[in-house]
């Protein structure tokens, strides 16, 4: 539990720091922001995958940490699955 709790903080220390990237660096429905509420939105949609496509990164460095945190949210899933599935085993085996 203790791993997964972890794995959960560092989830949210990258979308807080990866919204940071983006401030003043996305575009939201034809401008451009420096919302932070926006660039957290936009943290959010892009490391769980989903993608609306309502807000995007107009700078090469957004685009760049957009790609960088899609990754991140694969391989933290992936993680947190197999995690799951190995705490699952351990209770199942007791």
């Amino acid at each position: 539990i203790a791993s997964i709790m972890q794995i959960i903080i560092i989830y949210l220390v990258i979308i807080t720091s990866f919204g940071f990237v983006y401030i003043g660096r996305l575009k939201d429905g034809g401008e451009i922001t420096s919302s932070i509420y926006t660039a957290y939105y936009f943290s959010i949609i892009t490391i769980t995958t989903i993608g609306y496509g309502d807000v995007v990164p107009m700078h090469g460095l957004a685009r760049i940490a957009a790609a960088m945190e899609a990754l991140f949210g694969f391989f933290f899933l992936a993680l947190l699955s197999a995690l799951t599935v190995k705490l699952a085993n351990s209770f199942r085996l007791r």
